[in-house]
């Protein structure tokens, strides 16, 4: 605990009243035994959610490991070859959170080893504590308090917080505190580098909770971000997927594509509009929520200043950004929707074109992503293109120069290309034993 000395002339009286007297449960010298009630308190469900989450995970990722699909889809995603190790490593951080409950780790020592006092309520309000690429993520009740120093018998000023709280859910979190109140504090002796902490602010008796959470009126809302959220990667995902397998050998520039792609830049720039107006609303809702605080003596709620310097050029650029990249990724979208449709809807019967090979690779994006490509050159033609295939059809391509590719007509009349086969044929994998032979491909 660093406290802040401030001349006592230019601090309020500090009289806490005569009756005024420390939890019970704090009254015990550390080390304190954890009573009962403890482990019913808001601190602990909290914590027992963390592990139930930590260990659901666990079971999960250590299943999927053996699921085919999982695998096939491990050699394009990386990560998910590791499935299995992170379901193992999930296994011990849930291991290593049941023990720091049970023996008292973590926040738990403030109760068990923390030296209770009395402080004074000099400012209260909520305020964003943690700020990620200029949007507000995290909360927190942020308290000055003032107190008598229990080693130099000075009085000195804290600043002491809550703990940290979503933005989505800060309109729901309230505290029973108020500017002027006398309550009590924890400190830890033996490690003052750690922050001062309101006692009803860590949860852990229920009938000295300072810190409520509102509880929902409907799901409604949480409904509408599933599927908003849902809708976006997928969207994200479907595009991505439709430009590697069903990239058209020439995608025309007509009515539909025109129409379509305008459509889907629309849209984007109509989502953009809408989450400026609901962000409009927010502040909104914010400005009454603080006048009602204003008017009862309750908590304010701090707005972040306005940015200056780097910080304002870089929120003109993120803003123009937006404004920019809406309407293309909802352009973006429509197109590759297209695409998809033309390639999945497609049941004509593919054509034979002769194609000469040149480079085969595999391209790995940040070591996540890997895709296995071949650049090829149709025959009659000039433009070198690629096809993104899977590792055993780079495999098959890999001897030789010449191949075969299977062009689809498209169900919009757009080409594309299926796939590229070796020109012997496919490759067949013998028993072993026997010698390796090539079969003609049946692609009539």
């Amino acid at each position: 605990m660093e406290s802040e000395s401030t001349p006592q002339e230019a601090l309020p009286e500090f009289s806490p009243p005569p009756a005024y007297a420390l939890e019970p449960e704090l009254l015990e010298a550390a080390p304190r035994q954890i009573p009962g009630f403890v482990y019913d308190s808001a601190y602990v469900k909290k914590a027992k959610q963390i592990q139930r989450g930590l260990l659901i995970a666990a079971v999960v990722c250590m299943g999927l490991q053996f699921v085919p699909f999982i695998k096939d889809l491990s050699f394009y995603i990386l990560p998910l070859g590791y499935v299995g190790w992170l379901g193992v490593a999930l296994i011990l951080f849930y291991l290593g959170a049941v023990v720091s409950l049970t023996r008292g780790s973590g926040p738990m020592k403030y109760f068990t080893h923390g030296q209770p006092v009395v402080v004074q309520i000099l400012e209260l309000v909520k305020q964003p504590t943690v700020i990620m690429n200029g949007s507000e993520t995290h909360f927190a009740f942020v308290a000055v308090v003032q107190m008598v120093h229990p080693e130099t018998g000075e009085r000195v000023v804290e600043s002491v917080s809550s703990d940290n709280f979503a933005s989505d859910t800060k309109a729901r979190y309230h505290t029973s505190l108020q500017v002027g109140d006398y309550v009590t504090a924890l400190y830890l002796p033996e490690n003052k580098s750690e922050p001062l902490k309101i006692y009803g602010f860590l949860g852990f008796n229920p009938e000295v909770n300072y810190l409520q959470l509102e509880e929902k009126n409907s799901a409604f809302t949480d409904m509408v971000t599933i599927v908003v959220v849902a809708l976006f990667f997928g969207g994200l995902f479907m595009a991505l997927y439709s430009m590697e397998r069903y990239e058209t050998l020439d995608f025309p520039i007509n009515a539909l594509t025109i129409s379509v792609v305008g459509l889907g830049a629309l849209a984007g720039l109509g989502c953009l509009i809408g989450g400026y107006l609901y962000q409009r609303k927010q502040q909104r809702d914010q400005a009454a929520r603080n006048e009602a605080a204003l008017a009862s003596g309750g908590v304010m709620e701090l707005e972040r200043p306005p940015e200056k310097g780097f910080g304002k050029l870089q929120q003109i650029f993120i803003t123009l950004a937006l404004i920019a990249g809406a309407p293309l990724m909802g352009g973006l979208l429509s197109g590759t929707a297209l695409l998809f449709l033309n390639g999945f809807l497609d049941t004509s019967e593919p054509r034979q074109v002769p194609v000469t090979l040149g480079e085969r690779f595999t391209e790995t994006q940040s070591l996540i992503f890997r895709q296995y490509k071949v650049e090829y050159t149709l025959e009659g033609e000039t433009e070198e293109r690629d096809l993104s295939t899977s590792p055993l059809g780079l495999f098959m391509l890999m001897e030789g120069n010449e191949g075969v590719a299977l062009v689809k007509e498209g169900a919009m009349g757009w080409p594309w290309v299926a796939t590229i086969l070796p020109a012997g044929g496919l490759v067949s994998f013998p028993e072993e034993g026997t010698p390796a032979e090539s079969s003609e491909s049946d692609t009539t």
